[in-house]
């Protein structure tokens, strides 16, 4: 079995109680069944080790890959689908993640208010990504950032356009 993190334990809060209620019921079943467990990153894997006694032997650390479709492209590539965005190869800086608390874009929009109008329109903050849960508060602040032309949402993304969007950001937070 694969184990990608443990924040309905940590953080039970940024996850619905019936997600929380059944992970903590079937976790410990699926890690005693399981002949090996593979976790996402070393943290993850002691946290299996301290928290359920999984066997060290038993459990190891396999870092995730990307599919071959993300890859570094030249700006004459990505124009095509960038341009759909308004968005200009090297020229602005990429969150992708599900809209939702627990993926801290709230801390990355407080230092983003933080910086001078001159950085924020030269490297504009691009958000790509769905609505997740308990996100109300989260979707109201950025629809006003980006009325504001604080931030561009580009909201869901398809599978097609993320890895132009990946490839043709700055960098990504």
């Amino acid at each position: 079995t694969t184990v990608h993190d443990l924040s309905f334990i940590r953080h039970p809060e940024f996850h619905p109680a019936e997600r929380v209620a059944w992970l903590s019921r079937q976790l410990p079943r699926t890690l005693d069944r399981a002949d090996f467990v593979i976790a996402d990153s070393e943290v993850v894997r002691a946290e299996l080790i301290k928290q359920f006694s999984v066997p060290s032997d038993r459990v190891r650390a396999i870092y995730l890959g990307a599919d071959a479709r993300f890859m570094p492209r030249a700006a004459d590539d990505t124009v095509s689908v960038l341009s759909k965005y308004g968005l200009v190869h090297g020229r602005y800086l990429a969150f992708v993640g599900t809209i939702e608390p627990r993926k801290g874009l709230s801390v990355l929009l407080d230092a983003w208010e933080q910086l001078p109008s001159a950085v924020r329109n030269h490297w504009p903050l691009v958000i790509a990504g769905a609505p997740g849960w308990r996100n109300a508060e989260l979707m109201s602040r950025v629809m006003a950032m980006q009325a504001r032309g604080d931030v561009k949402f580009l909201q869901f993304v398809s599978s097609h356009d993320l890895p132009f969007i990946y490839a043709g950001a700055a960098t990504f937070v």
